[in-house]
């Protein structure tokens, strides 16, 4: 099997493999364009190509005429899903520093429906200062990318090649786009430094928040919970988590303590 990986990951690297695929239920009508340069997992048939927490977290949280942050977009998987979800009133920023991703999520918005939200993307990384970073493409698929000063993950595999890209904070993008009511953040153990200066996002703004947990991710947990947020593992969410107990999670929904009791007694009864 690590072979077969090795070869696949070399193979999908140096030859342009793209294709369109269909979302699973109950986004059967959204499209977009993958290449297995950015997971080797779109190589698999129907929704076991997908991540279904994403899906899931989509389907359940992002309501008619919502604005939406997707942090760390890759190919636009929970961007298009929550254009569906937000409707033709709604909105959808996607941040994306990787050139290449963001040709695959332009190609994509062709494809969308008129009922969808209106997707604008913003080619940048979300970090804790604004200016230009180095930033590292994975030997392995380009979901793992990452900026240099982020901890990323041992799914790299090795560092591809480094390019500069241009990093903004999201602070300073509240001034210039649609402020958010739900924010999707994956940004490969850049989390905690995108929030570091997020003073406004976390006092002000309040959205809901879905952030993925990587190495640190204690702090992140701690800064969301000094902000005065609620933590959820986002598959059962009746009841929030210490910070003890959420760190073992791979990601987590973080909600305002002003709103959670209310957002979680509207979630849907998981089926038995």
């Amino acid at each position: 099997m690590g072979l077969l990986r090795f070869i696949l990951e070399r193979v999908t690297r140096f030859q342009v493999f793209s294709y369109w695929r269909q979302l699973p239920d109950p986004f059967s009508k959204v499209r977009i364009y993958v290449t297995p340069d950015a997971s080797l997992k779109y190589l698999r048939r129907e929704e076991t190509a997908f991540t279904s927490d994403l899906l899931q977290f989509a389907h359940e949280y992002v309501k008619p005429d919502y604005c939406v942050w997707d942090i760390g977009a890759n190919l636009g998987l929970f961007t298009f899903s929550a254009a569906m979800m937000a409707g033709r009133n709604g909105h959808v920023i996607a941040f994306e520093p990787d050139p290449k991703l963001v040709g695959f999520i332009q190609k994509s918005m062709s494809q969308q429906s008129p009922n969808s939200a209106p997707v604008t993307i913003v080619e940048a990384a979300v970090s804790k200062n604004s200016g230009e970073e180095n930033f590292q493409i994975a030997s392995r698929g380009r979901a793992t990318n990452k900026l240099e000063s982020a901890t990323g993950s041992t799914q790299m595999g090795g560092i591809r090649k480094v390019i500069q890209v241009k990093c903004v904070t999201i602070d300073a993008m509240l001034g210039l786009y649609e402020t958010p009511h739900l924010v999707k953040m994956d940004i490969e153990g850049g989390e905690f430094d995108a929030l570091q200066n997020a003073t406004e996002l976390l006092s002000k703004v309040r959205p809901i928040i879905y952030c993925e947990l990587g190495p640190g991710g204690q702090s992140v947990l701690q800064l969301l919970n000094n902000a005065k947020y609620q933590i959820f593992d986002p598959s059962c969410s009746e009841e929030s988590l210490l910070i003890s107990d959420a760190e073992k999670l791979q990601n987590v929904l973080a909600l305002p303590e002003e709103i959670s009791a209310k957002v979680t007694a509207q979630r849907p009864t998981p089926q038995t």
